[in-house]
């Protein structure tokens, strides 16, 4: 859309200076020290936080990798504030106090369930429950508040989809428990597990995020009604990707494995891929009023991501026996993609006069939670969440990009 409204502009697109070597957006100073107190109150909150004991043997190696893992982010969280690296710093410690949270969620879980797997299940059941609404009344609370920068009406929707993949990790549980398929203490301590980690993302990442999404701004919005029509357009863009990655993959046919859906990574992407392009349907089924562009965007935002995960991981793994794993060469390819194209939409933002401080947000963030090793004992799932950010944020810098083209061609046309 960026490159058509340039193209089809008058007078010469403007061109950014490429960077040599490549620099990272830098946040504001207000942001960065946001991020350097917020990464230390974690990095505090975590050293004082017990990991649980493993409640059966099997179990007994992922309890010590997730206690390496908090070891080293405390560690690292203060090397990285040192080094003026404020949100590397910030993934270190939040995701690792992801991690243990939902650990020890898991393990409570498994406990639990060894003398009683349907009262665990009904606990789980009402947590995926509360998930689910929560996540609904964030978004709808916060997409209904008017916005009056463009950089806002970028980043609000980035930073809701927070809560719309919460309530679709929720939705994916809550399905699971309600058709009983999930019917040992480790499938329901992986259950566990994941909504606890729905649950931080609620509670942490998003009002973090809808904080840092309405402190920026440098260009006021002076059209309402054509910033309500790109952000629409691109919502349908997006979930027109997203139709199709869903459509491909129920044509070539879901694996028929009977194990749960929670022990089989791909299937349960493809479950969320599910769960999103049904809220988008409902949504464009009851569209009609302009409150409802930030959630249908924030959806569609989801879902693309969604997809592109789903597309993505089906390239970057293969097998060792039944675990999924990352081929190092194309993960790397993939983070250094998304890094240049965050860095291309950071750069062009600067060069029209926008403030970049979002992007350099979902850039730092991102990129740090997906080269973030040492984080997690190198867990893929949290690095493949460090990615999904980067998407996030390179759907977001286009987005920006496009509102600031359409302005400045409308005020060259006259």
């Amino acid at each position: 859309i960026q490159e058509a409204l340039e193209y089809f502009s008058p007078g010469p697109p403007p061109v950014a200076p490429a960077p040599s070597p490549p620099q990272s957006p830098s946040l504001g100073p207000q942001s960065s020290e946001t991020f350097v107190e917020s990464a230390r109150a974690a990095a505090q909150r975590i050293a004082g936080l017990p990991v649980a004991e493993s409640p059966i043997a099997s179990l007994t190696a992922e309890r010590q990798r997730i206690a390496s893992g908090v070891e080293q982010a405390i560690s690292r969280t203060r090397s990285l504030i040192a080094e003026g690296r404020a949100a590397d710093a910030f993934a270190r410690a939040t995701l690792a106090e992801r991690a243990l949270l939902a650990w020890n969620a898991q393990a409570q879980a498994v406990s639990a369930a060894t003398t009683g797997l349907d009262g665990t299940a009904a606990a789980l059941a009402a947590q995926a429950s509360e998930v689910r609404a929560a996540a609904d009344t964030a978004i709808a609370s916060n997409s209904s508040v008017p916005v009056t920068f463009l950089e806002q009406a970028a980043a609000l929707p980035d930073a809701l989809c927070w809560a719309t993949d919460a309530w679709a990790n929720a939705s994916v549980a809550a399905a699971e428990l309600e058709a009983r398929t999930a019917t040992t203490a480790s499938a329901l301590g992986e259950l566990a597990g994941t909504l606890a980690s729905a649950r931080y993302d609620l509670d942490t990442y998003l009002p973090f995020s809808l904080a840092h999404a309405r402190s920026i701004g440098l260009s006021e919005i002076t059209d309402p009604t054509e910033t309500n029509a790109i952000l629409t357009g691109y919502a349908q863009l997006l979930a027109d990707t997203g139709d199709t990655v869903l459509n491909d993959a129920r044509r070539q046919g879901p694996s028929a494995s009977t194990a749960p859906l929670v022990e089989d990574p791909q299937a349960w992407e493809f479950a969320v891929l599910q769960a999103l392009g049904s809220r988008w349907d409902d949504q464009q089924r009851a569209a009609g009023s302009q409150d409802a562009v930030s959630a249908s965007l924030t959806t569609a935002m989801s879902y693309y991501v969604a997809a592109s995960t789903l597309a993505a991981t089906s390239e970057l793994t293969h097998s060792e026996g039944d675990r999924r794993v990352f081929s190092p060469a194309d993960w790397t390819t993939q983070v250094d993609v998304a890094t240049a194209e965050s860095l291309r939409s950071a750069i062009r933002a600067e060069t029209l006069g926008l403030d970049p401080d979002y992007l350099a947000w979902n850039e730092g963030f991102g990129r740090g939670a997906a080269t973030a090793a040492d984080t997690t004992g190198a867990n893929d799932a949290f690095r493949l969440g460090g990615l999904q950010v980067q998407w996030y944020g390179n759907v977001q810098g286009h987005m920006l990009l496009t509102l600031a083209g359409a302005r400045s061609a409308t005020a060259t046309t006259g």
